[in-house]
């Protein structure tokens, strides 16, 4: 099984939050700005990096919100990712440019998040997390190769 450490960040202004658009393997998901973590890198500056590289912000990274440790089996796939809250200390909103999977940054009203992500390995600790939920640690031992509303060719 191939595994691959991620770091995303929580960036949220005026009642929105910043999501990005992205051309997985699986189709076209939202999800919360960030990406693989290179070697070397600590997880907060991999978070920070991917930010700027996706949306065109420069932020500061706060301490762990929580961590994904989803499973695809059947692609044989694990994805661990560690999620920072995220605050904006420079930049503008730009659309990722040279990122072979991120297409589109947007800032999106916090209770419409549920619309846009809509695959629930990733949607549902983050909702747990801005409604104060505070476990730290979630598992998702089959994320699927599709998400959960693309399964029936939606």
């Amino acid at each position: 099984m191939q595994r691959f450490l991620m770091a995303s960040g929580i960036v949220q202004a005026d009642g929105r939050l910043l999501l990005v658009r992205n051309n997985w393997q699986i189709g076209l998901i939202w999800s919360l700005p960030g990406g693989r973590v290179e070697p070397g890198e600590a997880m907060q500056d991999a978070c920070v990096r991917e930010v700027e590289e996706e949306t065109g912000y420069r932020v500061r990274a706060g301490d762990l919100a929580y961590v994904i440790d989803a499973f695809n089996q059947e692609l044989g796939l694990q994805f661990i990712y560690h999620v920072y809250p995220c605050t904006v200390i420079g930049g503008e909103l730009r659309q990722p440019h040279g990122d072979e999977h991120a297409l589109e940054a947007r800032w999106v009203p916090t209770a419409e998040v549920g619309r846009y992500m809509t695959w629930t390995t990733y949607r549902d600790p983050l909702l747990e997390y801005l409604r104060g939920g505070h476990r730290t640690y979630h598992l998702k031992r089959d994320g699927g190769l599709k998400p959960e509303n693309m399964a029936a060719g939606e």
